[in-house]
């Protein structure tokens, strides 16, 4: 299915949203780690630089009534597909009273039943079986919704996983498997934990099909998930995607060098080999948009300009609003059924 003028435009504006909100809260987070400012992030932070288009383009096939189970570097899914307020993620992240988890986590640890949103769990490969529960209502019911769950290359070494495909296979679920595939489990490289080779291949094992997308592609991520969708709601049961990326950050930003940003576990020369335009799905994407004649240089310009008013205006916001008070009736978080 190819995408409208407005609709290439609001894809655009979604991958730049989520790449310049991160860009903000890393040098934020590099300040208050330098000692520059007083500490305002009440956990840690996870980024997905170079990684953003897996996101934003697989969360864009979606319609309003599906579902997503993300990962802790799905910004991007939040924004598109359940249409999260960036001042209730930002408040979140900052662990305020009046965010979605109420100060009692941080993070993207967030859910909501309206949004469509399941709630991350903590470890990533329990998040698929959750999901996998979600799909079977959502087959029960018969409306034609299916979920996108999120993870990464690491849950999928874990048995939750494997035991995970076997029941959606059984089943013929309405789930789609979305597997960012970034080279690295925390700082475990791929090859150093993942059997087999591809990660896709695994599904032919439980009956469906696996496909393997550039997941530096927003288009590619987008029509891959797209088809998959149409195939899942026509009653075709689950697809395994691999989208493979790199992971061009740490597995959090305790982890780098402030100064240049690389990990311990990279190397210089492994990590500018990856940083190059050709591997930015932002930049790709533009350069085909211009080339296509679908935006012109002030488009881009004013979606700048949009982006970081927008950035600006959520960030001080959420800064404004009040930390969690301390005491016991914060201990359990409010019944959110």
């Amino acid at each position: 299915m190819g995408l409208s003028r407005q609709e290439h435009e609001d894809l655009y504006y979604w991958l730049l949203l989520t790449r310049r909100a991160e860009e903000h809260m890393r040098c934020v987070y590099r300040d208050q780690k330098a000692g520059k400012i007083e500490p305002v992030f009440s956990g840690n932070l996870y980024l997905s630089t170079y990684q953003e288009a897996v996101s934003v383009g697989a969360a864009f096939a979606c319609r309003d009534s599906d579902w997503i189970s993300h990962t802790h570097r799905d910004l991007g899914a939040l924004l598109v597909k359940g249409r999260w307020d960036l001042n209730d993620v930002f408040a979140n992240v900052l662990g305020r009273a009046e965010s979605p988890a109420q100060g009692h986590d941080s993070g993207l640890n967030i859910g909501s039943k309206e949004k469509a949103t399941l709630t991350k769990h903590i470890f990533m490969c329990i998040n698929p079986v959750i999901a996998c529960g979600v799909a079977g209502v959502c087959a029960e019911k018969k409306e034609g919704n299916v979920i996108l769950a999120f993870l990464g290359d690491g849950a999928t070494s874990q048995g939750y996983f494997h035991e995970t495909l076997n029941g959606a296979g059984l089943g013929k679920l309405p789930i789609i498997f979305i597997v960012n595939n970034n080279q690295y489990a925390i700082s475990t490289p791929v090859e150093g934990q993942v059997a087999g080779g591809f990660i896709y291949k695994k599904a032919e094992n439980y009956g469906f099909p696996g496909v393997w997308v550039d997941g530096k592609n927003i288009l590619e991520v987008y029509h891959v998930v797209h088809d998959a969708i149409s195939r899942t709601r026509a009653g075709g049961g689950p697809t395994l995607i691999e989208a493979e990326t790199f992971r061009l950050c740490g597995h959090a930003e305790h982890d780098v060098d402030n100064q240049t940003g690389i990990p311990s576990y990279m190397t210089q020369e492994q990590w500018e080999a990856e940083k190059t335009v050709e591997n930015d799905p932002l930049w790709r994407y533009r350069q085909h948009l211009l080339v296509q004649g679908v935006m012109k240089e002030e488009d881009f310009a004013a979606h700048e300009e949009d982006v970081a008013a927008t950035i600006k205006d959520a960030w001080e916001k959420a800064l404004a609003l009040p930390p969690p008070e301390p005491g016991g009736d914060q201990l359990f978080a409010e019944d959110q059924r």
